[in-house]
């Protein structure tokens, strides 16, 4: 299967653009396992690169795109920036976690923690981020059930508010949130800054480091930011 997936992406021109996940979020007690798809993946579609989200450090050789959850990104910072240095990419996600002062996309949190994700890769060199989730729903209305729980329908975990979808079902159409519009406007800042740092690296990373004073620590008010975005634009 592996070698005509390859030739149907380098026919349709996609290789370039592609990515492989192979399992979810992979921990010590199944690495070896993990290994083993990964060097299948190796031999029979070689150069094809293989995305996941992680937590672990222990798979150089089978990832070529290191997503990590924000909070992992912090404690284990200068790990992936090693692995970025060697070559592979560091990206990161959001899923439950983390909670506390970190930004995230809860329905409870502040809108602006949810557009500061972007400006967060740009201060931190984290050149992607892995969407969770977009339109995984409740059995219930997605309107009012907006909490996934074993009560709501009959899974064991617990997804808070906001976690699972970001867009909602009507009319047989989507419908966009807020916080959706908010990773819009973050990812357009971060395409800004991205800009500015062509031309000047240090103004960009100042700007950066105005908003997001650490991985966890970042200025939330609205005035602020927009003075911050108007020296951006200027």
């Amino acid at each position: 299967y592996l070698p005509q997936l390859v030739k149907h992406l380098k026919q349709k021109r996609w290789w370039d653009r592609y990515l492989q996940h192979l399992g979810d979020e992979p921990y010590e007690r199944n690495l070896e396992s993990y290994k083993a798809m990964a060097a299948l993946v190796r031999k029979y579609a070689p150069g094809m690169k293989i995305i996941e989200a992680t937590h672990t450090k222990e798979l150089e050789g089978s990832v070529d795109v290191w997503v990590p959850q924000l909070n992992v990104a912090h404690t284990n910072y200068d790990y992936f920036k090693s692995r970025q240095k060697a070559g592979d990419e560091f990206w990161m996600y959001t899923c439950v976690w983390p909670e506390g002062e970190y930004a995230n996309r809860f329905i409870e949190l502040p809108l602006i923690k949810t557009r500061l994700l972007h400006w967060i890769n740009f201060r931190y060199g984290i050149t992607g981020y892995l969407h969770w989730g977009f339109n995984y729903w409740v059995k219930g209305d997605p309107f009012d059930d907006v909490t996934r729980t074993k009560a709501s329908d009959g899974w064991g975990g617990f997804l808070p508010a906001g976690d699972s979808w970001i867009v909602y079902p009507k009319d047989g159409k989507l419908l966009d949130s807020i916080r959706f519009e908010a990773m819009r406007d973050g990812i357009a800042d971060y395409e800004l800054l991205s800009m500015l740092g062509d031309q000047d690296a240090r103004a960009a990373e100042r700007l950066a480091a105005r908003l997001v004073r650490a991985f966890d620590q970042y200025a939330t008010d609205v005035a602020e930011f927009r003075a911050v975005r108007r020296e951006l634009l200027g």
